[in-house]
């Protein structure tokens, strides 16, 4: 019983140099936590970003489809020309998107540039940010089945 007395009676509680370490590993630890959290919210907003620029992509193409449909030239009218560039806001994103359409005749090879093939490779690119440029590309044909 003697000894349990005497140790009980040494025990002064913690030391400031106790109080110090452990403040300052629990410090640490929360600033590992903030930065994680800081780079799930960026991932975040760059999930976001590419959703809307493939949205706005294939918009685009549905748009020329429809178009190669409905116009009196139907397939002669789906050219790069009718298609200028645009910049682009989605919803309540302060972040402008630029759309642009490149459509190339192609050969067989879908690559090689080849006139009056009855293929038209249309790709629509759309790109965003200013410190960290992005972008997404979606590709399709175009047949002139006709020919």
């Amino acid at each position: 019983m003697g000894i349990l007395k005497t140790i009980l009676r040494d025990k002064n509680g913690f030391s400031l140099l106790g109080s110090v370490l452990s403040t300052t590993v629990l410090a640490v630890g929360l600033l590992g936590t903030i930065q994680l959290m800081s780079m799930a919210t960026k991932t975040n907003a760059d999930t976001d970003f590419r959703v809307i620029a493939t949205k706005l992509a294939n918009e685009k193409i549905e748009g020329i489809i429809a178009d190669n449909n409905l116009q009196p030239q139907q397939y002669n009218y789906v050219t790069s020309a009718n298609y200028p560039d645009e910049n682009l806001t989605y919803g309540n994103t302060n972040n402008v998107f630029q759309r642009i359409v490149n459509i190339t005749e192609v050969a067989d090879d879908l690559v090689t540039a080849q006139s009056n093939s009855g293929l038209k490779k249309i790709d629509v690119t759309v790109s965003w940010g200013i410190e960290a440029p992005q972008q997404v590309t979606i590709s399709t044909l175009l047949t002139d089945y006709t020919n």
